[in-house]
């Protein structure tokens, strides 16, 4: 229940799965097939989005109303292609099967660099928007870059190589992380002059900044739905697709959480989920786990 009053119920099948939501009057279904792959999403008895996946377990195709978007793989399982009405996506990898770049119709649209240990290193949008990324000796990110590249030098880019972050032309974001935990870790952001400080439970309860604290109302997985203010005011409001997809265009602004508690990253277009990137929009992790070894059993398991 909110503080408004508003209550979500949430159902459950015999294998804990979600298959129905009801909220404001409004009743989500959702469908899975023999695998237990979500097979199709319905509004109030009408099937408003429809998935097929190949023998793989990959989305073949996503039929979400009457339009549908198709999919390619290669040997690998990486995705390679993508195509919905007139819009054409290639996406490219780099030799350990990071994703390195998409292009839209022939043009770039984002192009990222990844490290030995396969983390996230740059990254560049199709506006120019760049990052590079900072970690410490345990791999944890505790910062970040973000400039605009120039446009004749975003015309020349070239995915296999640096990206460059312009000298002068960035600015400086930190993170203060508490190393005893390996994830759900961030304690404080830090951009020039603008702070964030944050309190944790199981999950990210509040936040603080400029000496006022606002909290979380979060759904089953963890996702921030709303921030409210100490008075109950309500001051965003998020919305997510089936697997994560930001439906309202406003997670990353006001504070950094969004699906599963994931952080958003709008430079690089995905979900920071610490060993590796998720991109909700194909529903994909898009880079690989750093290769394990005998000195660390978790590490293979």
């Amino acid at each position: 229940m909110y503080t408004d009053g508003k209550t979500v119920h949430y159902g459950y099948d015999e294998q804990i799965r979600l298959f129905e939501l009801k909220e404001g009057g409004r009743i989500i279904s959702y469908g899975y097939d023999a695998l237990g792959r979500l097979s199709e999403i319905q509004k109030d008895g009408q099937i408003q989005t429809a998935y097929g996946y190949d023998a793989f377990g990959n989305r073949t195709w996503k039929e979400e109303n009457g339009e549908r978007t198709s999919y390619q793989y290669n040997i690998l399982n990486q995705m390679v292609s993508e195509k919905h009405r007139e819009v054409w996506k290639e996406y490219g990898y780099d030799k350990r099967g990071n994703l390195t770049g998409i292009q839209e119709n022939g043009a770039w649209k984002k192009q990222d660099v990844y490290g030995a240990i396969n983390r996230l290193e740059e990254a560049v949008d199709a506006a120019g928007k760049q990052a590079r990324y900072q970690y410490n000796g345990l791999g944890h990110r505790i910062g970040k870059q973000e400039g605009v590249l120039p446009k004749e030098k975003l015309e020349k880019l070239d995915p296999q190589s640096r990206i460059g972050m312009e000298i002068g032309n960035s600015r400086q974001i930190t993170y203060t992380l508490d190393l005893t935990r390996q994830y759900y870790n961030l304690l404080e952001r830090t951009e020039e002059n603008r702070s964030q400080r944050y309190f944790w439970d199981g999950n990210v309860a509040a936040y603080e900044e400029n000496g006022e604290r606002n909290y979380y109302l979060q759904d089953e997985l963890g996702s921030p739905l709303r921030i409210e203010d100490e008075s109950g005011f309500t001051r965003e409001t998020y919305g997510y697709g089936a697997f994560g997809e930001d439906l309202y265009g406003n997670q990353g602004v006001l504070q950094v959480f969004g699906y599963t508690g994931y952080q958003r990253d709008n430079v690089a277009g995905t979900y920071y989920a610490q060993a590796r990137e998720y991109q909700a929009e194909v529903g994909r992790f898009v880079s690989e786990d750093f290769v394990g070894g005998v000195t660390g059993p978790m590490s293979i398991s």
